[in-house]
C-alpha cells in the first residue's frame, strides 16, 4: 500500500469535507442527522482505503458543485471555511455576525 498517496486522498477528502460543512452552514440546511452523518463520514475516512477515498472525493466534488452552483458562490471554498472558523474560534457566549449584505457577497443565490 502507497501510504504518501494514501495520505494525500485522505488530507483532500479533509478539505474537501470541510469545504462542503461550511457550505452547508452558510445555505442553513444543516440538519442534526446531517451532522451525525458528516461526523461518521469523518470517522470512516481514517479508516478508508484508497479506492474508498477516491469514491469519497468524487462524491464530494459533486456535493460542492451542486450546492455552489444552486446558491451561486462568488468566493472559493477556502474563503468559506475560513469565515466559518472564525465564527467557531469566537468566545463562549460571543457569535460571528454577518450581515444580509455580507451573505450577498459570497453567494449570488442568496435571498433569504
Amino acid at each position: 500500500m502507497d501510504v504518501a498517496k494514501l495520505n494525500r486522498l485522505r488530507s483532500k477528502a479533509q478539505r474537501l469535507s470541510r469545504e462542503r460543512f461550511a457550505l452547508v452552514v452558510f445555505s442553513q440546511v444543516m440538519t442534526i442527522d446531517l451532522r451525525r452523518r458528516f461526523e461518521l463520514e469523518e470517522g470512516e475516512l481514517k479508516r478508508s482505503s484508497i479506492t474508498k477515498l477516491r469514491q469519497f472525493i468524487a462524491k464530494l466534488d459533486a456535493e460542492i458543485a451542486a450546492i455552489r452552483r444552486s446558491m451561486g458562490a462568488r468566493v472559493p471554498g477556502s474563503e468559506l471555511v475560513e469565515i466559518l472558523a472564525d465564527a467557531e474560534r469566537a468566545p463562549a457566549g460571543k457569535s460571528l455576525l454577518l450581515t444580509k449584505s455580507d451573505i450577498k457577497q459570497l453567494f449570488s443565490n442568496y435571498h433569504k
